[in-house]
């Protein structure tokens, strides 16, 4: 599987990794969107949910937040700020939006930075309208945008989805 850095598949280290780490990362590479999610120790039933992308949405308050839901118990904020990406990697973007098919890759990696899982999935037009919409006359505010991401990870994952539009 072609992922814009190299063929990886599971099994193998995650390029780049240098160090535990648990959060998630969403950017565009290469044409698609790409979200990568750490856990220091995944159960078994992270790795089964993390293999079923069942819905996904934006969360909209003062900036987006995209949220994923995996399976029945697997939910995931994951920040994402289009306007960054177009400002570091305006190519990627471009092709990003000129493609009929978006995709995704989902890569969840272990304490090791070993691939538990690799899949793609592909994202409704309506979803992507959305997130571009979202931050189309956005100005952003980094220092806000940080201290918003602090308050909003500190509720519950399941009272963000409640108001979540879903895809």
């Amino acid at each position: 599987m072609q992922t814009g850095l190299e063929e990886i598949k599971a099994g193998d280290k995650y390029p780049g990794w240098e160090k535990p780490f648990e959060n998630s990362l969403m950017g565009i590479m290469d044409g698609e969107i790409q979200l990568l999610v750490s856990l220091p120790y995944p159960r078994e039933i992270d790795i089964e949910d993390f293999k079923n992308l069942t819905a996904y949405g934006i969360y909209n308050e003062k900036y987006p937040l995209t949220i994923w839901r995996f399976g029945k118990n697997f939910l995931l904020p994951t920040p994402y700020n289009p306007e960054f990406e177009k400002q570091f990697k305006p190519n990627d973007v471009e092709k990003f939006i000129c493609q009929k098919n978006r995709i995704m890759t989902r890569i969840l990696i272990d304490q090791n930075g070993i691939i538990r899982v690799i899949s793609l999935a592909e994202l409704k037009s309506g979803f992507i309208e959305d997130l571009q919409k979202a931050w189309s006359n956005s100005k952003t505010d980094w220092g806000g945008y940080n201290e918003w991401l602090k308050r909003i990870f500190r509720k519950n994952t399941y009272k963000i989805w409640e108001k979540v539009k879903k895809y």
